[in-house]
């Protein structure tokens, strides 16, 4: 397994070479049993979209069943991440942030997607109240597709949403991806992560359940605007 966890890594870093002069860093985050790689496939039509942005997309640490992917940390069998108390091995994962920072980063925008939102949430948390994160600076945006609310990292989030209440600029832009034929992650949890991001949070709603929302087509309504053209234009816009 770990033997795996370093070829998805090693072909991570191979197919995501530095661009000259990349307008934007981009730190994008896997779900629950992806891997790097997948997730950098399936960013495709935002990459072709935005060829001056410099995607990295690590793998997480855990190695879970063989050919079951990768997760940023491990639960008790039968557990979801909205359901547990704790995260099994999140140090693991702090440290491999901290190896991609100090390798390719900063990043100006940190995307996650699941778990990988989940994690992303706890990071900007972090940044915001100006604790300590293994990233060395605030996004210039975060986007959160597909969250639940990570209960250990809860009292964090809670914190940041007091802060964020009387000091709005405290935070930066967030976009919350949510469906709400979501059948992985209840979408009331992506809103209520959204909750905790203020006034400069933004949503785009869509039809498309537990997916990044890159679809050209299809129902969406991106802060309050409903369109039939998917979401791919609206996560351009934002970025």
């Amino acid at each position: 397994l770990w033997v795996g966890w370093l070829l998805a890594r090693a072909a991570s870093a191979s197919i995501l070479g530095r661009t000259a002069t990349p307008a934007l860093r981009v730190l994008a985050l896997h779900g629950k049993g992806g891997d790097g790689v997948r997730f950098r496939a399936l960013l495709e039509p935002l990459a072709e979209a935005l060829p001056e942005v410099e995607w990295h997309c690590p793998t997480a640490p855990h190695a879970l069943a063989p050919g079951g992917g990768y997760a940023w940390w491990l639960l008790p069998p039968g557990t979801r991440s909205f359901e547990a108390d704790e995260y099994m091995g999140v140090e693991d994962t702090l440290h491999a942030l901290a190896q991609a920072q100090a390798q390719a980063g900063p990043f100006d925008v940190i995307l996650g997607h699941s778990q990988g939102a989940m994690l992303a949430g706890y990071l900007l948390a972090s940044l915001t109240l100006g604790e300590t994160s293994p990233l060395s600076q605030l996004p210039r945006c975060c986007v959160l597709s597909g969250a639940a609310w990570p209960r250990p990292f809860g009292p964090k989030l809670e914190a940041m949403k007091h802060l964020v209440a009387t000091s709005p600029d405290s935070i930066c832009p967030t976009l919350h991806c949510w469906s709400p034929v979501d059948k992985i992650n209840p979408p009331e949890y992506a809103q209520q992560l959204r909750d905790c991001c203020g006034l400069p949070a933004k949503e785009l709603v869509h039809s498309g359940g537990h997916v990044v929302p890159l679809m050209q087509h299809g129902w969406c309504n991106y802060s309050g605007v409903e369109t039939d053209s998917g979401g791919l234009g609206a996560m351009c816009s934002f970025l």
